[in-house]
């Protein structure tokens, strides 16, 4: 079982599908509803996490909406699509796995949840380690 760790998600519970109309609009039709491995529905609830972070925004990012915080874009993302309008030589792979690196460590920086999230891990990573040991 995971650990959820951050804020309530956003709470979309449901699942929709866009039937093209022959006038070239589009009808869209809730399909499905989304339902967790426990039955629950998470539709305008979210999922609560087990360990709450709520987001602190650096305090050097442009703020970019009256939130107060930079959002994640998707050029934020790794592996995202590229803009095809540029055309740029391709990158060699050796200096893409050291950018994929400054970018890891970039979110880091920036990211209050997944730092927390990651001290977590190597908590439970010791405490596994320590409890082996006891059975020994």
């Amino acid at each position: 079982r995971a650990i959820v760790v951050g804020t309530v998600t956003f709470g979309k519970g449901s699942v929709q599908t866009i039937i093209p109309m022959p006038n070239g609009a589009g009808l869209r039709l809730t399909t499905a509803r989304y339902y967790t491995p426990n039955g629950s529905s998470i539709q305008a609830t979210g999922i609560k996490p087990d360990i709450v972070v709520p987001y602190i925004p650096p305090t050097a990012e442009p703020v970019v909406n009256n939130t107060g915080y930079q959002p994640l874009r998707e050029k934020d993302l790794p592996h995202h699509f590229k803009n095809e309008r540029r055309k740029k030589k391709p990158a060699r792979r050796k200096k893409e796995k050291s950018s994929e690196k400054e970018m890891v460590a970039k979110r880091l920086k920036k990211d209050n949840q997944l730092r927390t999230a990651v001290v977590i891990l190597k908590s439970l990573q010791i405490a596994d380690k320590n409890r082996q040991l006891e059975k020994k």
